[in-house]
């Protein structure tokens, strides 16, 4: 083995090596850090010339990454991390800080809405507490706070399929119903109220089983208890894509009332099926600074 001087190798480097290998690709993985494919293939391909491997596999039809990158990736994956921690432990130390909080929340969250606003009110009772948001698609939120990086999410009901296995606890903090969404080019958009038997004909947008499968589970519940198959139109990785996909008139959008993608274009059709908006933390890291973030909601 060759020399390999490890003082060249960037922190971003290894952000952009663990973003790439996340993402399964150099596209998606330049969409995430707002970079471009050019730039992000060519920072891997440096990073690749100075630890001397082979990290992704070129040529392949398929996103494929080596052996060898694999291994760097399940042991790098918690160091940028790890690192941004320790910064931000070492200005909550110097700033006189007793401790810090991380919450997640979904991309689709209302900058507005009641949970930024209790975030805002927590800050301000627990002074010594430092307080920091995280947005990110849904499914990304649990693997989050499985790996400790998130200390409470907040999502949607349905999602807690996803959490089998950890060790966590819930508590509904806001009352949320399911809503269809409708384009105003589907003839539906002309209806006072909507039931799910309605929509036996209507085409679906739905998420990528890979990013929420408890997604296409309460489709397919829904469906199947209104007598029908889902059709589905075409199935999305974030959910800002199904505000994209409903101004392109590809079909309508299951979500709960809290999300709230009504528009000028689109009009909201409230149903009569709970799904609420849930706090989420793991047992072992529940604190005073959780409680009160769940108190706030309870006053109302």
């Amino acid at each position: 083995m060759r020399h390999i001087d490890l003082l060249n190798i960037k922190l971003n480097q290894i952000r952009i090596f663990l973003t790439v290998v996340e993402f399964g690709g150099f596209t998606a993985a330049a969409e995430k850090l707002n970079m471009t494919q050019p730039m992000i293939s060519k920072t891997i391909a440096h990073l690749e010339q100075e630890l001397g491997l082979y990290l992704i596999l070129r040529g392949s039809r398929k996103f494929q990454v080596t052996p060898a990158g694999m291994n760097l990736y399940e042991e790098w994956k918690h160091l940028i991390q790890s690192f941004e921690d320790s910064v931000l432990n070492a200005h909550s130390i110097q700033e006189g800080k007793t401790e810090t909080l991380k919450i997640g929340t979904g991309e689709l969250d209302p900058k507005d809405s009641p949970v930024i606003k209790k975030i805002r009110i927590m800050k301000s009772l627990l002074p010594g507490t430092d307080v920091f948001g995280e947005c990110m698609e849904l499914s990304s939120l649990v693997s989050y706070l499985a790996q400790d990086k998130l200390d409470l999410i907040v999502i949607s009901k349905h999602m807690l399929p996803l959490m089998e296995g950890l060790e966590i606890d819930w508590k509904t903090i806001i009352p949320s119903r399911l809503c269809i969404y409708v384009h105003q080019s589907n003839p539906l958009y002309d209806r006072q109220y909507l039931d799910f038997s309605d929509l036996r004909m209507e085409r679906f947008i739905v998420f990528s089983p890979e990013k929420d499968n408890s997604y296409i589970e309460l489709l397919t519940a829904l469906s199947k208890e209104a007598g029908f198959t889902p059709l589905i139109s075409c199935y999305v990785q974030h959910e800002k894509s199904f505000t994209l996909n409903l101004e392109l008139e590809n079909g309508i959008v299951l979500a709960d009332s809290y999300t709230d993608l009504e528009s000028s274009t689109v009009k909201k059709f409230p149903l009569d099926i709970r799904n609420d908006i849930i706090a989420v933390w793991k047992k072992d890291r529940f604190r005073d600074s959780i409680e009160v973030f769940l108190n706030l909601f309870q006053t109302e």
